[in-house]
């Protein structure tokens, strides 16, 4: 790989076991001179893989980089925030997300701007068909229809895609993602919003989150999945109080994941959850409860089992 020393964008790219949606979102994202691209692959197993012809060796401005640790994809982000000897101005998140070539032009429209962090659009689709929207589909549209967009994408956004970063302000706060399994991204997104002095938001939509079955957001929970969600949610709850920011995470989800009693946390979880949000935990309960026994007689699908979690999305003080 040439080395450009005056890259604009860096796009780090985390990666396992899934060659060939790396392929697509690579395709989807011109070989400019002002981009550059940073695969990091997460220890990812031989049998899922060609890694004699992995996707990006050999492309222009991409360096690939091989984990064998294994420790999930905060960890891969990390290495990819890590010191580079080149100038680097932004950086954009990518995993299983397709850019259209024309969103660098608008992207920058933003390269001389104030901003440490500009939030865009998002669409969420299928992946095995990208014209049917997927079950986050208004996940951030949502966020920009709300009366006050940049404070809800500032603190309740939760994962880092659709956000331009730039690079010396997450230097400057030595902020990182989280090295859990999963939900590595919540923390870094709170503490993204926190601490960037001027940030602005763009309506556009620059980003395709493509999802199936099978990615994290979409498949079951087990129950250590759910406590580490749970935590992540209570972490960032923490500290949005104590920065007097009265814009929370609900943790409830991971309380109730469906109607199901058996999967729900353990009592201490609960707790933990009263204890902190006081009344406006009582009113999500009461609409949580209300949802389940409305749904309690029908066939159980993820549809039903998520209508507990749809009064739990907009919690302020």
């Amino acid at each position: 790989m040439t080395k450009n020393t005056s890259y604009h964008y860096s796009i780090i790219i985390p990666h396992k076991n899934t060659p060939r949606l790396l392929e697509r979102c690579l395709c989807s994202i011109p070989t400019w001179d002002e981009i550059q691209i940073i695969i990091i692959d997460d220890n990812s197993n031989s049998e899922s893989v060609d890694f004699s012809h992995f996707p990006g060796n050999g492309r222009k401005n991409t360096e690939v980089l091989f984990t064998k640790e294994g420790k999930g994809a905060g960890y891969a982000r990390n290495i990819g925030l890590s010191p580079r000897p080149w100038q680097m101005d932004y950086l954009l998140q990518m995993q299983m997300i397709s850019l259209q070539p024309i969103v660098f032009t608008i992207l920058n429209e933003y390269m001389d701007s104030p901003h440490k962090v500009i939030y865009f659009n998002v669409r969420f689709v299928m992946s095995d068909d990208p014209s049917q929207e997927s079950r986050r589909g208004t996940y951030y549209t949502n966020f920009f229809n709300d009366v006050n967009p940049e404070n809800k994408l500032r603190y309740q956004s939760q994962v880092p895609w659709g956000k331009m970063i730039r690079r010396s302000f997450l230097s400057t706060f030595h902020i990182q993602f989280d090295e859990t399994r999963i939900a590595n991204d919540v923390y870094f997104s709170c503490l993204v919003g926190i601490y960037a002095p001027k940030v602005t938001t763009d309506r556009r939509i620059i980003y395709y989150c493509t999802e199936s079955d099978q990615s994290l957001a979409m498949s079951k929970q087990d129950r250590e999945s759910l406590i580490i969600r749970f935590n992540a949610s209570m972490k960032c709850n923490r500290l949005l109080r104590q920065e007097k920011i009265h814009y929370y995470l609900s943790p409830l989800p991971w309380c109730i994941p469906s109607a199901k009693t058996k999967e729900w946390l353990p009592a201490k979880y609960f707790f933990e959850y009263l204890f902190f949000f006081r009344l406006q935990a009582f009113k999500e309960l009461y609409y949580a409860f209300s949802a389940i026994l409305s749904h309690m007689n029908e066939p159980a699908t993820k549809e039903t089992d998520n209508q507990c979690n749809k009064k739990t999305t907009n919690l302020k003080e």
